[in-house]
């Protein structure tokens, strides 16, 4: 028969242990978390990409899509039109230029000068000719070449105008300048005009003060259509 008094001690013993087993293994699962995270983070840095190394390839794949699905649109469209008799071109008007045709602006920049005077050249007679059938004469020369004509001719004056200038003594430039650079009088001088309130005139019956006329009327005042509702200003009263 085992001693009643050795029981509690090895209850004790037995609690203490298994305690202390389950501290242990507390304390290595909470370990075990932290070192996969750590063991995970630096992966994760090296397979993870910046985002502006990203964003081209993810802007060109989303430009592409929408081109794929633009296209995808324009032939059900082309299929749709076909079934009512309407033929669409194969090729959508985006990816041949505009409405098919080639854009004017890349076709300028390809062109020589001497090709771009030859095209308005070409423009200019064609123009000259429509207007012929419709009775409208125009002249034979193009408008540019008379405003190239205009340049040259102020180009020449002005050049001719500065070698004056160069050929001038100081003294003759200051008088030049003090005689054309004073401001011009008037030609003719005006008399002033009277005050407003020098002539009595007649007035509608509003609230706000009389107006006066500049000079006085040149044919003598009549009574004013009023019915004798209110009286009427002393100069144009009646006997």
């Amino acid at each position: 028969m085992p001693d009643m008094r050795s029981i509690p001690f090895a209850s004790v013993a037995v609690l203490t242990l298994v305690l202390g087993q389950a501290a242990l293994m507390n304390a290595a699962l909470a370990t075990e978390p932290q070192a996969a995270g750590a063991a995970a983070a630096p992966t994760a840095a090296v397979t993870a990409q910046p985002p502006a190394a990203a964003t081209p390839d993810r802007a060109g794949e989303s430009q592409a899509s929408a081109l794929a699905e633009r296209r995808q649109r324009y032939d059900a469209l082309r299929a749709s039109a076909a079934e009512i008799g309407v033929a669409l071109p194969e090729n959508p008007p985006w990816e041949t230029g505009r409405f098919g045709r080639p854009d004017p602006s890349e076709r300028m920049r390809g062109m020589s000068p001497e090709e771009r005077q030859a095209m308005r050249e070409t423009r200019w007679q064609q123009m000259r000719a429509e207007a012929a059938e419709r009775g409208i004469e125009m002249p034979e020369t193009p408008p540019w070449v008379e405003a190239e004509k205009r340049r040259q001719e102020m180009q020449e004056r002005f050049t001719q105008y500065r070698k004056t200038i160069e050929q001038m003594s100081d003294e003759q430039r200051e008088a030049a300048r003090a005689f054309f650079g004073a401001p011009s009088e008037m030609p003719y001088t005006y008399p002033p005009f009277p005050p407003s309130d020098a002539y009595p005139s007649w007035h509608p019956p509003c609230h706000h003060e009389p107006r006066g006329m500049a000079y006085p009327p040149m044919m003598p005042g009549y009574p004013a259509p009023n019915g004798g509702q209110y009286p009427l200003a002393p100069s144009e009263s009646h006997p």
